[in-house]
């Protein structure tokens, strides 16, 4: 007998919904929802057998998207399906949950409109209930069920059969309904309710075959039923589920060859056991509502859970991005009609902006779709300045999206545009700057947009002008402003080189001393900001001339304070040094002058005999750093300080680049 397991596809009809906008990008393109002619391959149309309809779901912002399977309804609250309709996932085109899942019952599963519901029932589901021994890749025990959140009132059930198939029966015709495509080359035509007939060919342990013989079933067909008359009492009864197509070649069309139906007569003691058992109740399964507030007495009321306006619910998609579980969050908690005008905007974003570069698609979107765009997000503005704003972003961190958008609400328009300018022109520029750098792009490129939004503190960098836990720190433009510091103390060490926040607290600055070691000592930009016996020595950070370290008074530069030596105005008088003979100087400062020097005994010509003993040796000046007063003597530029600001000035541009890149 031919083997009907070589070539195997699921019949799901994959559909590719956009994920959700996010601002300022266009969204992408929707799934082609085309109408269809004949969905089941050379069958009719069909507007009986209403207990058989069609899985469809809504897309998170873009509403009802039509139909991707077929099912049949065995009892008011369960319809049986295929085990991969129930199981999709992002690689097969789309992820589903039983909150964007409904049955529709009715000839045609297609949108009217984007978003726009058809004519026909609409049941929620509740639950998914796939097999447990269902394997996707084998495609093997491909049967589920989905539970309705309240029973399909009014529309007739079919029994499963639970009659034994056997090799008599090869030959019988079964009546096969669905809403699958009639093209399994392009795909279209789905959504419409067809019927046809097809002859039993072949029977397996757990599956039954059929041949296209003019007629056969497609993508999106899956989960539809195979049914079964009963002559003795004229019944239909489910016999098999639409599962896949495959064969051993023949056309070029993979629907037009063999077929494969789960055999229902096999698993009918696992869907009674369902169907049959104790109803579903939230009380026992908390995962059947859609919030924990909407399960009342057993029952979901999930309308309780409706409460997000479309500018929230754009929001919230917009931090999902990608994750198609969050979106599908989103959009349960948001009100019918916020569902309705996001699909609108998102509408007419595609429509009308389609794949636009950011700015064109902003300026397509103000003007194309200005109507949409007020209604889900009506402008609102507040007294807060753009620093404030900012800071309230800043704070945002780790919150989400929605919480960065609502402290910009809190700003003036003055406040957002300058906010706009600033973060545009970061992104801009310096989006993929590396953080060594990027504090100079920004003061390169956007110092202007930088500081109408945030202006300089002005700050003494002596200290005390900044807020608790900032440090006055000169920034790029050689403006004084206040940044995050780790408040190391003076005398402490401190690494040059270390990245945003500063280590040492206001006032100070980490300087690198000429004994290579470094430490948290005071900063300062001229003299005055010193105490009275020290100087401001700027030109510790090579980038920033008017920077300095206050540093002990040394006239005659000789490596000593001048409260610590004899006289500060000649470098022969310190304390390191030994005592020169005949000079009138103090030199080593010990009070006395020329001390230890014997005359000199004339020799033979006369003349005074000058011996090296006579002269005494000078010792060494005091280790770098100075002397005991702990004054550097020469303080050298640290070679680190570019990295120190950049990291420093961080704070500031830290969620610009988090929202400059998505």
């Amino acid at each position: 007998m031919r083997s009907f397991r070589s070539r195997l596809f699921p019949l799901l009809f994959v559909l590719v919904p956009c994920s959700c906008v996010q601002q300022p990008s266009a969204p992408g393109p929707l799934p082609e929802l085309e109408s269809a002619s004949q969905p089941i391959i050379g069958g009719q149309p069909e507007s009986g057998w209403e207990g058989v309809g069609a899985l469809t779901f809504v897309w998170p912002g873009y509403g009802y998207m039509g139909s991707y399977c077929s099912g049949t309804l065995i009892a008011p609250q369960w319809v049986l399906t295929a085990a991969h309709c129930l199981t999709a996932t992002e690689s097969e085109g789309m992820e589903l949950f039983p909150e964007i899942v409904s049955f529709f019952v009715g000839p045609d599963a297609n949108p009217e409109k984007w978003g726009q519901l058809p004519e026909g029932k609409l049941f929620q589901a509740d639950k998914f209930i796939p097999h447990p021994n269902y394997n996707p890749t084998w495609i093997s025990s491909d049967i589920g069920l989905l539970h309705l959140a309240e029973p399909a009132d009014g529309v007739p059930f079919y029994p499963i059969n639970t009659k034994e198939l056997v090799e008599e029966m090869i030959g019988t015709e079964l009546l096969y309904v669905g809403y699958g495509v009639n093209n399994g080359v392009n795909q279209h035509g789905g959504g419409v309710k067809r019927s046809a007939k097809i002859a039993l060919a072949a029977i397996d342990e757990k599956i039954y075959y059929s041949e296209f013989k003019g007629t056969g079933i497609c993508f999106g067909d899956s989960g539809g039923p195979g049914l079964m008359l009963y002559p003795e009492d004229g019944t239909w009864h489910v016999t098999g589920v639409n599962s896949f197509v495959g064969g051993e070649g023949g056309s070029m069309d993979p629907c037009k060859d063999v077929y494969g139906d789960t055999r229902v007569d096999v698993f009918q003691d696992w869907v009674n056991e369902h169907i049959n058992g104790p109803a579903l109740v939230c009380t026992d399964d908390p995962s059947l509502c859609w919030c924990p507030e909407a399960c009342k007495e057993g029952v979901c009321d999930n309308e309780v859970c409706k409460t997000t306006d479309c500018k929230h619910l754009y929001w919230c998609l917009a931090e999902c991005g990608q994750d198609a579980e969050c979106s599908k969050d989103c959009y349960v908690v948001s009100t019918d009609e916020a569902n309705k005008q996001l699909g609108k905007l998102l509408g007419c974003m595609y429509q009308k902006c389609g794949w636009l570069d950011n700015e064109a698609w902003e300026v397509c979107v103000e003007t194309s779709c200005k109507t949409q765009h007020d209604t889900c997000l009506p402008e609102v503005t507040g007294d807060a300045s753009c620093a404030q704003v900012h800071g309230c972003i800043a704070g945002c961190a780790g919150a989400g999206y929605t919480c960065q958008m609502e402290c910009a609400e809190t700003g003036t328009a003055e406040a957002k545009a300058q906010l706009s300018a600033m973060y545009g022109c970061i992104s801009k520029f310096c989006g993929d700057e590396p953080m060594t750098t990027y504090l100079q792009c920004v003061s390169e490129n956007c110092s202007a947009e930088k500081y109408a939004c945030l202006p300089p503190a002005g700050c003494s960098p002596s200290g005390g002008d900044c807020a608790e836990g900032y440090a006055c720190f000169p920034a790029p433009t050689g403006v004084w402003d206040c940044f995050e510091t780790e408040g190391f103390a003076m005398g402490d060490a401190c690494d040059p080189k270390a990245e945003f926040p500063l280590h040492c607290a206001d006032g100070l600055v980490c300087h690198t001393a000429a004994n290579e070691l470094s430490t948290c000592s005071p900063l300062c930009a001229d003299d005055k900001e010193c105490k009275e016996d020290e100087v401001c020595k700027t030109g510790i950070l090579a980038e920033f001339p008017e920077a300095g370290t206050c540093v002990c008074r040394d006239d005659d530069e000789d490596g000593w304070c001048a409260t610590d030596e004899c006289d500060d105005g000649n470098d022969l008088v310190n304390p390191s040094l030994g005592e020169l003979c005949d000079d009138g100087l103090d030199n080593d400062c010990d009070g006395q002058t020329d001390e230890g020097c014997d005359p000199p005994v004339p020799d033979e010509t006369g003349e005074a005999d000058v011996t090296a003993d006579a002269v005494p040796e000078m010792t060494a000046l005091p280790p770098s750093g100075g002397s005991s007063s702990g004054c550097a003597a020469s303080p050298t530029p640290p070679r680190a300080a570019a990295a120190l600001l950049a990291a420093a000035a961080l704070a500031f541009f830290a969620l610009a680049r988090r929202r400059s890149r998505g």
